[in-house]
């Protein structure tokens, strides 16, 4: 029992920096300007977070189980996480930018980013066309809170196993 202890500590000191610590470093900057880069990292945090939940449930753990276990976790509906998904996820991690044609035909919808939304991802219409309102900073604290929930479980994965630092 004290080995799990030490293990878990030993990934908490690691999780704590490597992620926390920048992420906080992040949120420090002026103008929220640290929110762009905060929300790219835990995006792929929140991804092998939910991959992990879903593989030890027994369930699917591809993209659209993912995309429906979002929107559990943040208490959206589907439709806004398949939206955050494509746009956001999938934007920030293949290009840098919020993706707003898919395959260069469908238009996606207009993305805002503000610290000042009280919801973490909202997709609203407003003169006819939809937009995403992301609130960085809501998504980032609530997937660092689910990752150091889960830290056992979080490391476990055979394909990208947890990283040490070398002596």
């Amino acid at each position: 029992m004290a080995e799990k202890a030490v293990a878990h500590q030993h990934l908490a000191e690691l999780f704590n920096r490597w992620y926390v610590k920048p992420l906080e470093a992040l949120k420090s900057l002026p103008h929220g300007d640290g929110g762009f880069v905060a929300l790219a990292t835990v995006c792929f945090l929140y991804e092998r977070y939910a991959k992990a939940v879903l593989t030890q449930a027994g369930q699917r753990a591809d993209e659209d189980g993912v995309v429906r276990r979002f929107a559990q976790d943040f208490g959206t509906n589907l439709e806004t996480a398949q939206v955050f998904w494509k746009v956001m996820r999938n934007g920030l991690l293949h290009q840098g930018m919020p993706m707003q044609r898919e395959r260069g035909r469908q238009t996606l919808p207009r993305w805002v980013l503000s610290g000042r939304f009280h919801l973490p991802a909202q997709l609203v219409s407003q003169d006819g066309r939809h937009h995403l309102l992301v609130q960085p900073w809501l998504i980032v604290d609530m997937v660092v809170d689910l990752c150091q929930a889960s830290l056992p479980l979080f490391a476990q994965n055979d394909s990208f196993p947890w990283a040490d630092i070398a002596p």
